[in-house]
């Protein structure tokens, strides 16, 4: 299927699979093109009370098949032949049109929570009210409302259908279930259609009514926004800080909280790894005060043994390494704020203050509970190499990231010694130099880096301690554990393997629900992007093709591989192709890095 991107300035097409997600900045998302993918296809909605997803449309189907599809980023348009569909989506409400059709109008409906398989007890009533069509769903004593918008006359058809989803088949998961298909309506060139979610039918109504007044306002607000947003000219580098923003989301007062989601349709919380390793790419779109916002939350969620839960809601998972990522990713946007001469604007003294106050803290309970043996030490699964796939290969120990994101803390911490004006804090500096130390004497074995204290396995964890703290080893070392990693790891099609193409674990296809290739043997789209960073920053010259190879890889994915204008998390290592979670912020946040190192 043709899939065009258009941004203000330019557009660019090519053969995609036409899927689109569109996000409503408030925890929910649409995702469009082919009802028969994937149960997490539809229009869900965030439930603030249960930090959870309600599904309620599941399709709007015409007569006519989808010949091409333009992603505008604020909107999204399909082309059936003459006609064409625009959709967006703000709030609570999904905004259709289509223009130039002749033909009927299919609805189809699956209210469900987006881990409820049970298909049992499910009851909708249909009936007008107020010029408004009104889906009643009750199910265990609950009833959601939704209110159509847009109606004049319907066809009540009132039938259950099956429905065989080979995405969720292809990762293991519950791949048959049951939808509603509900309403026909008839087209004679031109109709619009809302779809407001509610929990309160008056509330709900009311709500359809202000989006349907509003419809236009809402239309020509989204356009601005997506005008105002900082990009390049580029089309891959739009896209990709596009991806980004749309899993900024700010939730609403029950639960009080703006941050970057980790991914749709799936990683729908605030994954601390993910949302600090995001953040790069909106200080790069120069969104200074989210980023802040962001670094100040985690800050004062630290944990007394200095480290950071692994995901808000709570998820039984420990993080060994969230605290580095909080603490470099201030110095990041310390020193974007210190280059554009900005810190006083955006930071005052006291927060400066309060700020190394709190990581002098983290690294000193950092120290007394985490290091043994003069390394950072961390448990079974608290990397984010964070599953075992029935394998005993857990990552416990010394890691290297590990080591490498406690520097970078410390180097953050000399930074604010010198924005404070402060002593340099012999305490740390004693601290950066003995940990460098350990890590050479331990970590380097026969002139290249391994993975873990001790173990030489080759996993492409040495990208990310290169990119936090790339003074862990002279330069000569450095080329040599790269020149090994890529001997060991490199895809043809321009990506790395997450473990050895050797190792008696890799796996070469993706297989999904099971997680026997997710840690070992799926290339991971971020990690790609770092390691392509660091390759750049070393010698760009001797890593040229790599470097290229891996932004080709992560541009295709972005525009033509998945879902349109968004970046997958990973991809078999054996062939590329867009996996996992579809929509994920750090892929995203990565490419937005990567080619603006690149001058793209």
């Amino acid at each position: 299927m043709e899939v065009t991107h258009r941004t203000r300035s330019q557009e660019r097409s090519g053969d995609g699979e036409g899927l689109c997600l569109l996000a409503n900045k408030k925890g929910g998302y649409a995702l469009l093109g082919n009802n028969e993918f994937s149960h997490f296809g539809g229009v869900f909605h965030f439930l603030p009370a249960e930090w959870t997803l309600f599904k309620t449309v599941d399709a709007i189907l015409l007569d006519r098949p989808v010949s091409g599809v333009v992603n505008k980023y604020h909107s999204v348009q399909r082309f059936l032949g003459d006609a064409a569909e625009e959709v967006f989506f703000f709030g609570k409400t999904l905004y259709y049109r289509v223009d130039g059709y002749r033909g009927g109008i299919t609805i189809d409906l699956d209210f469900r929570r987006v881990y409820d398989d049970d298909d049992g007890g499910r009851v909708y009533k249909i009936y007008w009210e107020d010029g408004c069509v009104v889906v009643e769903y009750a199910k265990g004593g609950e009833t959601f409302f939704l209110v159509i918008g847009g109606v004049d006359k319907y066809a009540l058809l009132n039938e259950w259908q099956p429905r065989k989803y080979p995405y969720d088949a292809a990762r293991g998961g519950r791949a048959e279930r049951w939808v509603y298909r509900a309403l026909r309506l008839s087209c004679e060139g031109t109709h619009r259609l809302s779809f407001t979610f509610g929990f309160d039918k008056p509330q709900a109504m009311y709500d359809a009514g202000v989006a349907w007044d509003d419809w236009e306002v809402i239309r020509s607000r989204l356009k601005g926004f997506a005008q105002s947003v900082r990009t390049s000219d580029g089309v891959a580098h739009s896209s990709a800080v596009f991806a980004l923003e749309s899993l900024v989301v700010s939730l609403n007062r029950d639960v009080n909280r703006t941050g970057v989601y980790a991914g749709y349709p799936w990683f729908f919380h605030f994954w601390a790894r993910d949302e600090l390793i995001s953040l790069q790419g909106l200080v790069l779109a120069e969104k200074y005060c989210l980023a802040k916002e962001v670094l100040f939350r985690y800050a004062h969620g630290l944990l007394p043994d200095g480290r950071l839960p692994n995901r808000v809601p709570s998820a039984d998972l420990g993080s060994a390494d969230a605290a580095g990522w909080l603490w470099k990713r201030l110095g990041d946007l310390l020193r974007c704020l210190e280059r554009r001469r900005l810190v006083q604007q955006y930071f005052s003294q006291d927060e400066l203050e309060w700020l190394r106050v709190r990581l002098e803290d983290s690294l000193r309970s950092l120290r007394a509970r985490w290091v043994r043996d003069g390394l950072v030490q961390n448990g079974a699964l608290e990397t984010w190499m964070d599953t075992h796939g029935g394998t005993d290969d857990v990552r416990g120990g010394a890691r290297v990231e590990v080591q490498a994101l406690t520097l970078a803390s410390l180097q953050t911490l000399q930074l604010l010694y010198r924005l404070l004006r402060r002593g340099n804090g012999g305490e740390f500096r004693e601290f950066e130099r003995s940990l460098v130390r350990r890590v050479r004497e331990c970590f380097v074995m026969g002139g290249v880096l391994g993975d873990g204290a001790g173990d030489a396995t080759v996993r492409p964890n040495v990208f990310l301690a290169a990119y936090a703290y790339p003074g862990l080893l002279p330069r000569k070392e450095w080329l040599a554990t790269f020149d090994r990693a890529l001997e060991r790891l490199w895809l043809d099609w321009g990506g790395l393997s997450s473990i050895d193409k050797g190792h008696p674990l890799f796996c070469s296809s993706y297989t999904g629900q099971d997680d026997r290739s997710y840690h070992r043997g799926d290339s991971w789209y971020w990690v790609n992007n770092v390691a392509a960073l660091v390759l750049h920053r070393f010698d760009k010259e001797r890593y040229a093709y790599h470097v290229r190879a891996i932004r080709d890889a992560s541009v295709r994915d972005l525009l033509w591989l998945g879902v349109a204008g968004h970046c997958s998390e990973v991809s078999s290592a054996g062939e590329q192709v867009a996996a996992g979670c579809l929509s994920q912020a750090w892929s995203a946040a990565t490419l937005v890095e990567l080619l603006d190192e690149l001058g793209e």
